[in-house]
């Protein structure tokens, strides 16, 4: 399984992306990672999780990122609000 190393925007953490999908947030100081705004292309991994937001099926779009990252509900919920925003900035 390929592991990418990143670093926490706020407190410079490393932080680990597992297939190329970033965490939801820091595990250190918590912070929500954001993802590019403005970005038009998905996140690596996540082109069906942006597909169900485009469709406006924001709750399994939701769930489908739960599933590919293990993430926490509000974790999810917080990372699918900003690749939505990226679409729609």
């Amino acid at each position: 399984m390929p592991v990418d190393v990143l670093r926490c925007p706020d407190c410079g953490a490393t932080l680990r992306s597992v297939k190329g999908i970033p965490p939801a947030s820091c595990n250190f100081c918590h912070a929500v990672l954001r993802f590019a705004s403005g970005q038009a292309s998905a996140p690596q991994g996540m082109e069906d999780v942006v597909e169900l937001i485009r469709k406006g099926q924001k709750i399994n779009a939701i769930k489908l990122y739960r599933e590919r990252t293990g993430a926490r509900l509000a974790e999810a919920k917080d990372a699918v609000e900003e690749i939505e925003k990226g679409l729609n900035p």
